[in-house]
């Protein structure tokens, strides 16, 4: 049995992990009551340092995912508000060595009210992609999009963002790419029953998105 982490007084949720470039070591990525939380863990899971930030303002943190980019810093993304329901996407820049938040953005667009689901740098421009499915308020529909996040300032690059759509509801919840092609897995459903949701698998040309 390995340790336990937290205080018995908070309502903390572990979510996401990243290897360190450097094979020491790796990041954890979770929430403490409505806060984000990152620590850094050696390789026995003794715990280096700890930072928490309140990411999404007036809603609970549901950082889902974090990677380490290839310039060595933290880049994490989740959801504000309830991560069954929906809400914002939010997603942040954090260097391990100084500690400090480079840019924290909270993405509010006309495909707003989603669930954060993944995220992964673009070999092609450095800029951030990620995962969500917001959903359509004036229609009972979402549809699987992928954002593309501007690098050096976490904007929104709209022009690069897409949404794709099979039936009434789509998601991707893991991507990678690879030899020139973003590869995803996820759902889609064509009602409410079990019996009406898929598995799918998608092949993306970046070069489309």
């Amino acid at each position: 049995v390995g340790p336990v982490y937290g205080n018995t007084d908070k309502n903390e949720y572990g979510y996401g992990l990243a290897a360190r470039p450097q094979g020491d070591g790796f990041y954890a990525v979770g929430r403490k009551a409505d806060s984000t939380l990152i620590m850094q863990l050696d390789l026995d899971g003794n715990i280096l340092w700890s930072e928490k930030f309140d990411l999404s303002p007036d809603t609970t943190d549901h950082s889902g995912t974090v990677i380490v980019d290839s310039d060595g810093n933290l880049v994490i993304g989740g959801t504000g508000g309830d991560a069954g329901l929906g809400g914002s996407t939010f997603a942040c820049k954090f260097n391990p060595v100084t500690r400090q938040i480079i840019w924290a953005k909270e993405y509010i667009t006309v495909w707003t009210h989603g669930r954060f689901f993944y995220m992964a740098e673009n070999p092609n421009n450095g800029n951030y992609v990620i995962s969500t499915n917001p959903e359509e308020k004036s229609t009972p529909d979402n549809d699987a999009t992928l954002l593309e996040v501007e690098r050096n300032t976490g904007n929104l690059n709209q022009a690069n963002s897409k949404q794709y759509s099979l039936k009434s509801s789509e998601t991707i919840n893991k991507f990678l790419y690879h030899d020139g092609f973003i590869y995803g897995a996820g759902r889609y459903t064509d009602g409410p029953f079990p019996a009406q949701m898929r598995n799918t698998l998608v092949k993306i040309d970046p070069a489309n998105m």
